[in-house]
């Protein structure tokens, strides 16, 4: 039967984005809007399929988030597929979370080139943690879904068949608008 690994790049809020850009896009509300309505019309056709959804927090941070966060899509899809009985798995590891959070403060106050090799290694160590988790979780016959980081560099074991669900590309979206910023 295998399994199956619903991969979802999540769009960044107006917060990450504009950390990134310095600004944010005049239609970044209606592109927004547009990326988290696709997902949701696209996951509705799985209500109730899906055994497992992969969060980042821990289970007792998102247990807490799902029961308080209204406005976040992210979370509001999240919530629908654990009210339709999906079950919650974190896939981070703390130790290498927050060892990579230090390397990026390190790397904001100073030209350090190690700090840059060791933040680069922390966030392979992370993607590498995602995918060990879920190959250790996702059983035979079960439908997981995923939920992550864009820029995140996910390599899956062959048995996992992975179905990549966006409207769009959220790295695009950013690139797009950097490139736009650069020509004015």
């Amino acid at each position: 039967m295998g399994r199956t690994l619903i991969y979802i790049p999540k769009m960044f809020d107006r917060g990450e984005f504009k950390k990134l850009t310095g600004t944010i896009p005049e239609d970044f509300d209606e592109v927004s809007e547009e990326f988290w309505n696709y997902i949701e019309e696209k996951l509705k056709a799985l209500s109730g399929n899906v055994q497992r959804v992969y969060c980042k927090e821990s289970l007792d941070d998102m247990k807490k988030i799902l029961e308080t966060s209204e406005g976040n899509w992210e979370y509001k899809i999240i919530r629908r597929l654990v009210e339709g009985g999906a079950d919650l798995t974190t896939v981070e590891d703390p130790l290498l979370v927050a060892e990579t959070e230090a390397w990026l403060e390190m790397m904001e106050i100073s030209d350090d080139q190690g700090a840059s090799e060791l933040f680069k290694d922390g966030m392979r160590e992370m993607d590498e943690y995602v995918v060990k988790r879920i190959d250790q979780t996702l059983e035979d016959g079960e439908i997981g879904v995923l939920i992550i980081d864009p820029g995140s560099k996910l390599s899956f074991p062959e048995d996992v068949r992975v179905v990549k669900m966006c409207r769009f590309d959220p790295e695009d979206y950013l690139k797009r608008w950097k490139t736009k910023l650069k020509l004015r």
